[in-house]
């Protein structure tokens, strides 16, 4: 059974201003559609953490998103998101090789995103 809450993040309560900004998490995730079949993903905002822009369950297909990562110009919504997906759907861990699997968040372009998303997906059909 899926938690729907983390120990990291705690998360927002639903109301208009919340559900504009998962709707920006699920945009992203509609965009990932486009390029590789998933499952349904539950999305959660959360308060804002010191140091966490997202969590996910490890292949239990929920994410968790700071609201810091999504207002927050200095980070890439894109990249936390995608990063965020194939840890809940694939199970990937962090790989530091890799610009989207660090575990440091790096902003990268679409292209980037797309391409490095499809490698890890790839490998897990």
């Amino acid at each position: 059974m899926k938690n729907k809450t983390t120990k990291l993040l705690a998360n927002k309560t639903m109301n208009s201003d919340v559900y504009k900004l998962r709707t920006q998490v699920i945009e992203l995730i509609y965009e990932i559609k486009k390029i590789q079949d998933l499952p349904r993903i539950d999305v959660r905002i959360t308060d804002d953490a010191e140091l966490t822009l997202g969590v996910a369950q490890l292949s239990s297909n929920i994410i968790w998103i700071s609201e810091r990562a999504i207002k927050d110009n200095r980070f890439d919504l894109r990249t936390v998101v995608y990063h965020e997906v194939l840890h809940a759907v694939y199970g990937i861990l962090h790989d530091e090789s890799c610009p989207l699997m660090k575990s440091k968040h790096t902003p990268l372009t679409k292209e980037l995103c797309q391409s490095l998303f499809m490698k890890y997906a790839r490998k897990q059909a």
